[in-house]
């Protein structure tokens, strides 16, 4: 009887055990919306936190601020992630790449030449 018993309970396991790994394979997205999100806002904080918003202003070309160029270089080169800031390439990602795959985006307020303005974050993977 306690084979029989061991037996079911065998087949039991197997059937839900192959069921849950074939559910697996076809769930293709993981939801990393807030995992993207917090490392935008990571990506802002350590530049907040280096003091490269101190004095802050932008000219048409490119960032005025080297200090803040020379931290998202660091992260670049750590991540492979370009970062726009202001909607200007603020790392020196291949001239030919393009944003293949936006990661996230914020907006925050940044005194720029001694007035508030919000200002757009964005990090992608170059293409």
């Amino acid at each position: 009887m306690q084979t029989l018993e061991a037996i079911i309970s065998m087949f039991v396991f197997v059937a839900f055990a192959s069921f849950l790994m074939l559910q697996l394979d076809n769930y293709n997205g993981i939801d990393d919306s807030l995992y993207r999100y917090q490392l935008a806002n990571d990506v802002w904080r350590v530049l907040y936190l280096q003091g490269d918003f101190r004095d802050f202003g932008f000219t048409s070309q490119s960032l005025s601020r080297d200090s803040a160029q020379t931290h998202l270089e660091e992260i670049y080169d750590e991540t492979g992630i370009c970062a726009y800031l202001g909607g200007i390439k603020a790392t020196s990602c291949p001239s030919e790449s393009y944003c293949k795959e936006k990661i996230s985006s914020i907006r925050r307020v940044l005194i720029d030449d001694g007035s508030p303005r919000k200002t757009t974050l964005s990090l992608c993977i170059p293409g």
